[in-house]
């Protein structure tokens, strides 16, 4: 003989998916790329580092140099991890894409949209 609760028998209460929509986005952006001038947000990631772990977010001018982005933000960035060695920088990526920059492209003439995201390994 099975003894049922009789609260555990009841119908359960109907089943509420989670919300997927929350309205209209009707309003201006408070982070697109019009309010920035002639810069842009630019994500860094440093994939499987341990120690950084997550990406960095940084305002850079769109006309910036590779090998001045490279010196002024993220050298100063990354090497607060003391295994960093900019030499050894490898496996770029763009949106997780590979790419191969060269030190006098843009980040604009690389096609680095507003809010993209680099990463790159030490192997």
């Amino acid at each position: 003989m099975t003894i049922i609760d009789p609260e555990i028998a009841k119908e359960p209460a109907e089943f509420k998916a989670p919300p997927t929509e929350f309205g209209e986005y009707n309003f201006p952006s408070r982070d697109h790329i019009s309010l920035y001038g002639e810069d842009q947000l630019l994500h860094i990631l440093w994939r499987g580092n341990i120690f950084i772990v997550c990406a960095g977010c940084f305002r850079v001018p769109r006309a910036m140099k590779w090998a001045d982005f490279v010196a002024g933000v993220l050298t100063p960035w990354a090497s607060a991890d003391p295994d960093f060695d900019v030499s050894r920088v490898a496996n770029w990526k763009k949106d997780d894409t590979a790419f191969e920059p060269k030190d006098d492209d843009t980040i604009e003439g690389l096609g680095i949209e507003h809010k993209g995201v680099i990463s790159f390994e030490l192997p």
